[in-house]
């Protein structure tokens, strides 16, 4: 017999195999495979452990999405016994996952799955932080997890809501981080919102938010941040519990254990935790705790009286470790002064798990040297600063207040004419004053751009090495204040050609976007991007703008767990879009790309995709005036090639058009001239390619207008973008005074009138009313002869003679004599036969055309002696009238329209007003 262990291992190995896979489809036949080599009731257990682990193992949960569409299941291993597992599972939690998630239907399925992984996620981050006990809280497994979506009202639907009140009270405020972490809305107190997204719905469905915590060995920015506050809270813990309870006192024990736990999980894929202090600011590794207590600035005053910048925790450490530490410290801070500071009594007790001040921060160089002075040769950078110290020394103010303006002025006058005479003398003052406040350089040139055009590139090559050295700095504070400067200066290196430097802070702030997590700091960066880029654009340096601009297409791409962060990251990118969107960039643009060099057209191309559209749309539909075909095709192509990205900037110049209208409705003659009109087709043709609902009311608004050029476009563009809007208008414009406009409207109808004869009637109506097209219709009618009551409308138009409107073209006669022999019947014969005698009598002119019509009308009447009627259903049309045109014979019957309907149309836009 196996025991419950053998299935816990089997489980592991079950999760294993099945979470190894990417995709969701192999995941499902991993397991539907491993599934068919057990029995029933062998395979059971094991999966029941899968359900019990599906929150506290991220491998267990990805198999438990797995293991929840049965049907699936079952066609992956169709061979395998799965009723013998229903009878296992039966009347158990699981089995109603099974039932409830079996009667929803595929697109509710994806809803319901994704919420399930969301649920399941959340579980995860609340074991991870200890604040749920899977063994001991109830509710806590994988079915528990599908029901608690299942039960509740639209679990298919994309809109997914927590209550807090169903989860305990002691962890309801850690639930509100991690919900927020996780981007859902508090839509009311207590009620929180995560809308699924369509694009992020195959992330979810899939699991791939729980793939994403496999093997990174990371945390979530939330419990990491909560896991350094931990480790604060804990350390002043058990400082105190030493300083209150004497060696080897119970109350003590506890609190060493908690510290190493939290160490134990802020370890992560790092060996040593640093707790660092910097200021009044407290950082733990990289995370930055937030000094919410008086307990915190104490905890930073102790640790400055001590002279302590940081505290390293070694793996390895005990908790004798930790109290022989804590005895220490607890020692006053003139006694640990005397003794050599706290490093040094660490040392002497063997504690080599420990380490004190072994992380500091001030100015390095790019080497990891300290920077201690200023090169030599840099003299006019060194007399800036003399001239000014002196100046600020001799009034007894303060260098910290120096203003930047007056420095770089100063900075300007010696770069004109340095000072030789007291070289030495200045080199010394300028190296003390960096050393003293090395952020005085850089304010000094940063504030007159007319220095930053003339003082040596070594010089600010050092101040960008410098610069990009603090982009690592654990406090944003300075990675803010390091980007706003790193704007100056990489916009400098733009403007001197300096490519290499360029790139390098490209890279830089890449790299830094990566892992950056203060909003403020992300959004500064991304738009630090956003200017290179333009500058870039502006300045024909394509290549390194593409670089830049795939930094932006990756912060497009990025999502981010945390609401904060994810909404700088919308900010910036909208920030980012109004800085690159001049006309500057797109005209450079737009000059590549109709470049008759493919590589730099393709690479302009390439950047077309990533640039704000509206000022390169406009620039491209510029283009459509050119007298050159190639570019005007070009120009053409590339607004296909934007697709989606480009149709509101088209939307935009169209709606401009149909303003341009407003004053002109009411004048049938207007229209646009030659040269607005050719850019207004060109757009609307390609809006007919891309083939966007979202275009449906720009084109339909433009039906409206006098011009029938513009008309007819719109309409011919809405038969590819809107079927039943374009049907809906036709009915309208088949009325339309323009022939170009109402034989297009009558192709759409006929089209839909094969299908539905309901649209009948109104060609009909355009025939009475609208001469123009009446040749056309007769062709419409051609084809839908087959139905009644096309027959019946050219037979009454046959009877009424010459008064009739098929006697003014000879055309139309023919037309309808055509029609007759193709789908007529013998119940025709009178009406035809009446209307031959009438010819013979000399009713029409001898003529040529007579003599053919009189011709085709004897052929017609032969063919329907000889042949049966096509008409749809068999049935003869009744004429109207009396003697040998009485066409309806006993028992034959009229077909009925009444069911015939036009159930689905889109809205008139006002076009049948």
């Amino acid at each position: 017999m196996k025991s419950r262990t053998d299935d816990s291992i089997a489980a592991v190995r079950l999760t294993g195999t099945v979470s190894a896979h990417e995709d969701p489809d192999k995941r499902t036949d991993a397991l539907a495979k491993f599934v068919s080599g057990y029995e029933p009731d062998a395979m059971g257990p094991i999966l029941g452990s899968v359900v019990k682990d599906a929150c506290s193992s991220l491998e267990a949960g990805l198999t438990f999405l797995s293991l929840l569409d049965r049907g699936r299941l079952e066609q992956s291993s169709p061979e395998w016994d799965w009723a013998g597992l229903d009878h296992y599972f039966l009347k158990t939690r699981l089995d109603d996952v099974w039932k409830l998630f079996g009667r929803l239907g595929p697109q509710e399925r994806e809803y319901a799955a994704a919420k399930i992984s969301m649920l399941i996620e959340i579980a995860y981050l609340l074991i991870e932080d200890d604040l749920l006990d899977p063994d001991s809280d109830a509710e806590c497994t994988g079915a528990d997890m599908a029901l608690n979506v299942l039960n509740a009202r639209g679990s298919g639907q994309p809109e997914f809501q927590i209550m807090l009140s169903s989860y305990p009270v002691s962890i309801r405020k850690f639930m509100k981080d991690i919900l927020s972490e996780l981007d859902f809305i508090e839509k009311s107190p207590g009620l929180w919102q995560f809308t699924i997204t369509k694009d992020s719905l195959s992330r979810y469905t899939s699991g791939g938010n729980l793939a994403s915590h496999l093997g990174s060995g990371a945390i979530s920015q939330a419990v990491a941040q909560r896991n350094a506050e931990n480790l604060v809270k804990r350390l002043e813990l058990l400082l105190k519990a030493m300083q209150m309870f004497p060696a080897g006192h119970p109350s003590i024990d506890p609190s060493c254990e908690s510290l190493l736990s939290v160490l134990s999980k802020l370890r992560g894929e790092k060996d040593q935790v640093t707790l660092s202090v910097m200021g009044d600011t407290i950082m733990v590794n990289d995370v930055r705790v937030e000094k919410r207590t008086s307990g915190m600035s104490s905890f930073i005053r102790s640790f400055t009286e001590r002279r302590m910048s940081s505290l390293s925790f070694s793996p390895g450490i005990t908790q004798e470790e930790l109290k022989t530490f804590a005895r220490i410290f607890n020692r006053p801070a003139v006694y640990i002064s005397e003794h050599g500071g706290m490093a040094r009594l660490l040392e002497a007790r063997g504690l080599n798990t420990l380490a004190v001040n072994r992380f500091h921060y001030q100015l390095v160089s790019e080497d990891g040297k300290e920077q201690s002075n200023l090169d030599r040769g840099e003299v006019s950078i060194e007399d800036a600063i003399f001239a000014e110290l002196i100046d600020r020394l001799e009034r007894g103010d303060s260098i910290d207040s120096l203003p930047g303006q007056k420095i770089g002025d100063a900075l300007k006058s010696v770069l004109a004419a340095a000072r030789s005479d007291r070289e030495e003398q200045r080199g010394m003052i300028a190296r003390f004053v960096t050393a003293l406040d090395p952020t005085l350089l850089e304010r000094g040139i940063l504030s007159n751009p007319a220095i930053q055009r003339s003082m040596a590139w070594k010089a600010v090559r050092r101040i960008i090495d410098g610069l990009l050295a603090n982009l690592m700095s654990p406090d944003p504070d300075v990675r803010h204040d390091c980007l706003g400067k790193l704007r100056e200066m990489v916009l400098l290196a733009v403007e001197r050609g300096k490519e290499n430097s360029t790139i390098q802070v490209i890279e830089s702030v890449s790299m830094m976007l990566k892992r950056e997590q203060d909003p403020d700091v992300y959004y500064r960066a991304v738009v630090l991007t956003a200017s290179l880029m333009e500058s870039l654009l502006a300045r024909g340096m394509m290549s390194i703008a593409l670089t830049a601009g795939k930094v932006l297409q990756n912060v497009e791409g990025t999502r981010f767990p945390r609401t904060e962060l994810e909404a700088a990251r919308k900010r910036s990118l909208v920030e980012a879009h109004r800085k690159m969107d001049t006309i500057e960039s797109a005209d450079a643009i737009v000059q590549r790309l109709l470049s008759e060099d493919e590589s730099v057209s393709r690479e302009a191309q390439r950047l077309a995709m990533i640039a704000p559209p509206d000022n390169l749309v406009s620039q491209l539909v510029s283009v459509f005036n050119e007298d050159n075909r190639r570019l005007r095709s070009k120009a053409f192509q590339m607004l296909l090639r934007m697709g989606k990205r480009g149709l509101e900037s088209l939307h935009k110049r169209l709606r401009e058009v149909t303003v341009a209208f407003e004053p002109h409705m009411n004048d049938s003659s207007f229209s646009l001239p030659e040269r607005d009109w050719y850019i207004a087709r060109n757009m609307i043709q390609v809006l007919r390619e891309i083939g966007a609902a979202e275009s449906e009311s720009v084109l339909a608004d433009l039906c409206r207008v006098p011009d029938p050029r513009v008309r007819r476009e719109c309409l011919l563009a809405l038969a590819r973008v809107s079927q039943t809007t374009a049907e809906s208008l036709s009915l309208h414009l088949v009325l339309d005074r323009s022939v170009e406009v109402s034989g297009i409207a009558l192709d759409i109808l006929t089209k839909q009138a094969s299908n539905n004869p309901a649209f009948i009637p109104r060609i009909i109506e355009a025939f009475r009313k609208n001469p123009g097209i009446r040749t056309g219709i007769m062709e419409s009618f051609s084809i839908l002869g087959k139905h009644g009551q096309v027959i019946d409308f050219i037979s009454q138009c046959l009877q009424k003679g010459p008064t009739g409107i098929l006697f003014e073209n000879p055309e139309l006669i023919a037309g309808s004599f055509r029609i007759m022999r193709r789908y007529g019947n013998r119940g025709m014969l009178p009406l035809l036969e009446n209307l031959r005698d009438e010819v013979e009598g000399g009713f029409l002119k001898k003529s040529k055309i007579d003599r053919e019509l009189v011709s085709l009308l004897r052929e017609t009447i032969e063919a329907l002696q000889l042949g049966d009627s096509v008409i749809a259903g068999g049935d003869a049309v009744s004429m109207p009238g009396s003697g040998r045109r009485k066409t309806r014979r006993s028992g034959e019957s009229v077909r009925s329209t009444g069911e015939d309907e036009i159930t689905i149309l889109g809205p008139d836009y006002g076009i049948g007003d």
